[in-house]
């Protein structure tokens, strides 16, 4: 949890950086679920904020989502295809001046019953006190990709009825 300070350091000149705002935030997301953890870290993510989940091309839950309203709509459609169970457990989080890595643990249900398990690395990009961009590597691709493009992913929308 601690980042060398400065390009400066000497090797081995490990000091922890401070607990800004964004990664207090960070935090509580990672300690709630749902929307409601979701709220927790949209006023760190800049206007111009880039999403991409890991996974498949082939479901409807894959695109590019981008600012504050963008990421919320991905968690609604995401919540409302797994009934709010799709919620990533916090293992460890590495925080940099420019970057914050958490390692995550996911156990999920889809509505249709279809159960998943998965590890999760979620890369934040920082820029000026903000979440610039987020991407998520996933464990095992195959098993992530399957339990994404069943039918019921296909037809996913969010709880407004938006695709």
């Amino acid at each position: 949890m601690s980042a060398t300070a400065g390009a400066d350091a000497s090797p081995g000149d490990e000091r922890p950086l401070p607990e800004d705002a964004c990664i207090a935030a960070l935090r509580r997301m990672y300690g709630a679920r749902g929307q409601a953890g979701a709220d927790h870290i949209l006023p760190f993510l800049t206007d111009d904020f880039a999403f991409v989940p890991a996974g498949t091309d082939r479901s409807s839950l894959q695109e590019d989502y981008t600012g504050p309203a963008g990421f919320a709509r991905f968690i609604r459609r995401q919540a409302d295809w797994t009934d709010d169970t799709w919620w990533p457990v916090l293992d460890e989080m590495l925080v940099g001046e420019r970057w914050v890595v958490a390692v995550v643990r996911v156990e999920t249900t889809r509505t249709d019953g279809t159960a998943g398990r998965f590890r999760i690395l979620h890369r934040w990009q920082r820029r000026g006190g903000l979440f610039a961009a987020f991407r998520s590597f996933v464990d095992d691709q195959a098993a992530y990709d399957r339990f994404h493009t069943a039918t019921d992913a296909d037809s996913a929308t969010d709880s407004a009825g938006q695709p």
